[in-house]
């Protein structure tokens, strides 16, 4: 949004919020004009990457009570600019949910395309806790004390999980700093398999000599 357009998204937004436009006009003295000034070129920079399409959606949306009125007059354009910047990020969710509910197919033959997450765009890791909880004492560590967790994988399918509000940003798989694990689970510790045993020996060896 260039200057011109500031101007006009202002002007449409003091038009709906009276008390605003009250405020930008009120006369006072040069310390108070260019406080008014100033809070109006934050204003601006705030919505370099807005369209004006945009922020008169948002102010729309807020008229509406679709956001929340903020207290201030001056935190109304950061409202408008957070709820923009996620009306993107749902419109961009929406594409990338449509492209990857398409399935895939590799001579005639349905497939995944990442062999990481096989396009579920999350990859099961050993919890932090569990490698703290080994290292600190190794001797009476067992299967019981086993913890895993999901992270986003780092292929297209890891975006609707890394990017995701709702799931609070899972972090992004790390192989350098992130210990991944396909086995079975969960363990019971009394009563583990030869297969369960290999796999236990192998997080305990992974955990001791990488933390």
């Amino acid at each position: 949004m260039n200057s011109s357009e500031f101007v006009q998204w202002l002007r449409y937004h003091s038009a709906s919020f009276q008390g605003m436009a009250t405020m930008l006009k009120t006369e006072g003295s040069q310390e108070e004009i260019e406080q008014r000034a100033s809070r109006a070129e934050a204003w601006q920079h705030a919505f370099r990457d807005v369209s004006l399409v945009d922020a008169k959606a948002g102010t729309d949306a807020m008229v509406s009570g679709e956001i929340p009125e903020p207290h201030g007059y001056d935190r109304h354009a950061q409202a408008i600019c957070n709820w923009v910047r996620m009306q993107t990020f749902n419109s961009y969710m929406r594409r990338s949910r449509a492209k990857s509910s398409r399935p895939v197919v590799i001579d005639g033959e349905v497939a995944s395309t990442c062999p990481l997450c096989w396009d579920t765009g999350l990859i099961r890791v050993v919890h932090p806790r569990t490698a703290r909880e080994l290292k600190r004492d190794p001797d009476t560590w067992t299967a019981a004390h086993v913890r895993l967790c999901n992270v986003a994988c780092t292929c297209e399918h890891g975006n609707r999980w890394s990017l995701n509000d709702v799931f609070s940003q899972l972090p992004v798989y790390d192989e350098s700093r992130m210990i991944r694990y396909d086995g079975p689970y969960p363990f019971a510790a009394d009563a583990l398999n030869d297969e369960q045993k290999e796999l236990i020996g192998s997080i305990r060896q992974r955990v001791l000599s990488r933390y």
